[in-house]
């Protein structure tokens, strides 16, 4: 199994940034490759929800079960998809003093098939282009 990490540091308070993170439905907006963004089951502790990606393309729906611990921590795991397993995390914490916070994101993945050989190549770049995305719409929102 893979794994990545990505993490940065915003002038935003924690609640914030957890706040544009846990917005999915805005996703198709700003995430690249992502056309549609649906909640299909919501809680104050777990969303349920269904992301569309196109990618040279062919669109691959991704359905993900998110625990939410508020303003803190999301953890990400894969219903269903078009990789044989994923799971994830984002973690939010304030650094204190006025000082912004820090945004950490987390996935462990396996991929299969054809996709399998392009994993190493393409992960870096993928996580490196989600997590600018977040910090991107974080500056748009906040």
């Amino acid at each position: 199994m893979a794994s990545l990490t990505r993490s940065i540091l915003l002038p935003y308070r924690a609640a914030s940034v957890y706040q544009v993170v846990a917005d999915i439905e805005q996703y198709s907006e700003f995430l690249p490759w992502c056309i549609e963004s649906t909640i299909l089951e919501s809680s104050p502790s777990l969303i349920v929800a269904s992301l569309s990606f196109r990618i040279r393309g062919i669109t691959h729906v991704l359905v993900t079960r998110n625990t939410l611990e508020q303003d803190r921590r999301m953890l990400l795991e894969m219903v269903s998809g078009p990789v044989r397993h994923f799971e994830g995390e984002w973690i939010f914490s304030d650094l204190g003093d006025g000082r912004g916070c820090s945004a950490e994101f987390n996935a462990y993945y396996e991929l299969s098939g054809f996709t399998f050989f392009l994993q190493n190549k393409l992960s870096n770049q993928v996580a490196r282009k989600v997590v600018e995305a977040f910090l991107e719409r974080c500056t748009n929102v906040l």
